[in-house]
C-alpha cells in the first residue's frame, strides 16, 4: 500500500512567516495606487511610521 504525505508550506504574510515592514509597504502602495495619489500614499505610510513612536496625530490627519 502507497502512501502519499504532503506537508503544507506557509504562506508568506501568514504569523509563521510575517511580511517585513518593506513587503507592507508595497503591498499597500500596490493596493491603494488606484484610490489615491502617491503623495497620499506616502503621506499616509509616513503617519503610520509615527504612530508606531506613538505620535497618533499625523495618522489621523492624513485618513481624513
Amino acid at each position: 500500500m502507497l502512501t502519499f504525505r504532503r506537508t503544507a508550506a506557509s504562506t508568506r504574510g501568514d504569523p509563521m512567516t510575517p511580511l517585513s515592514w518593506q513587503e507592507l509597504e508595497g503591498k499597500f502602495l500596490m493596493a491603494t495606487a488606484k484610490a489615491l495619489q502617491p503623495a497620499r500614499q506616502v503621506q499616509v505610510l509616513d503617519a503610520i511610521r509615527l504612530l508606531r513612536d506613538g505620535d497618533i496625530a499625523p495618522l489621523r490627519e492624513a485618513l481624513r
